[in-house]
């Protein structure tokens, strides 16, 4: 029953995708679809090659502190495949399918397993700033909560700080862990490979994180000015002149709302947001809706090199 109130869920977004294209001018979309800049848009593209690049470094020094060492085309193959089979996955669990590339090589499933999870919790952790961010700097956007903004920062701030001294520092994940493990009860209904295997990944999550902590973390800032800066270049090609500190919240909050499984790769919930943005700023709606087009394309665009990669990928290994 819950497995497909999860399919019921997902339709959600494209009912309001629905809605949306029932309300709007499609002369002005058209128009505004025919002054796209092609040299802003091209080089938007070419930014999220940047981006792709970006990714797949850090994730290589993350999988080098758990002494997988890989080349750097088979880096940049293997991860951006895995966001192929990332898009086409609910939950984007496809992300985790490089773990079945690198256990192909020879490398240890719970190491693979380690890296990429910390991998994807970086990502996470940077949306999430940015749009607590996007709060305090635009607090009228969401009905003028200043102060809610700054507490629920200040809030996030002290926690992420306790919580990587804590877990990366002390390892003192392991400790919950062996507490849960001598439960009896946990015992009996999770078999013991699993329980060894679930063990061996959070040991190994801390260590992904002992060498080259600022070079990750400032590869990770590098991600997101990539990421932001091809959608910026977007909205350029559109000719719409936008604060780029504004555009990166509107950016970041529509990235965190499709995380919710209410949709099919993000139609509605997207578009939605972007809407709410544009308007808040006096910008039709329609431009908000070609921008979410653009978007689009620009994930089908990273959707075809991952393909590539795949193929290439199975091509080298024949």
């Amino acid at each position: 029953m819950m497995y497909s109130l999860s399919y019921v869920f997902r339709f959600i977004g494209i009912g309001v995708f629905v809605f949306i294209l029932c309300q709007i001018d499609y002369s002005f979309l058209y128009e505004s679809l025919k002054k796209t800049d092609i040299i802003y848009f091209v080089f938007a593209l070419f930014v999220v090659l940047c981006f792709l690049v970006l990714r797949s470094i850090r994730w290589r020094l993350l999988l080098r502190n758990r002494n997988i060492f890989l080349k750097t085309m088979d880096s940049f193959t293997i991860n951006t495949a895995g966001l192929f089979y990332g898009f086409i996955t609910p939950g984007r669990l496809g992300d985790f399918s490089v773990v079945y590339y690198l256990k192909k090589m020879g490398h240890p499933s719970t190491e693979s397993v380690a890296a990429t999870l910390i991998d994807r919790v970086l990502d996470v952790i940077a949306l999430f700033m940015v749009c607590l961010l996007g709060m305090y700097v635009f607090p009228s956007v969401f009905n003028g909560r200043f102060t809610f903004a700054c507490v629920l920062i200040s809030f996030i701030l002290v926690a992420f700080a306790i919580l990587w001294d804590r877990y990366f520092g002390k390892k003192t994940i392991m400790i919950y862990w062996n507490k849960f493990a001598s439960n009896r009860g946990a015992q009996s209904k999770i078999t013991d490979k699993i329980l060894k295997a679930i063990e061996d990944v959070l040991t190994s999550l801390p260590k992904c994180l002992n060498k080259n902590r600022f070079t990750i973390i400032s590869i990770t800032l590098l991600i997101w000015v990539a990421l932001f800066f091809s959608r910026y270049l977007l909205v350029k090609s559109l000719q719409v002149e936008m604060n780029i500190g504004y555009l990166v919240y509107c950016i970041a909050t529509s990235m965190l709302v499709t995380m919710v499984p209410v949709s099919i790769g993000g139609f509605g919930t997207r578009d939605a947001v972007l809407i709410y943005f544009f308007s808040h700023r006096g910008y039709e709606k329609e431009l908000a809706l070609v921008l979410s087009f653009y978007i689009v394309v620009s994930y089908i665009f990273t959707l075809l090199i991952g393909l590539l990669c795949i193929l290439s990928h199975a091509e080298r290994k024949s």
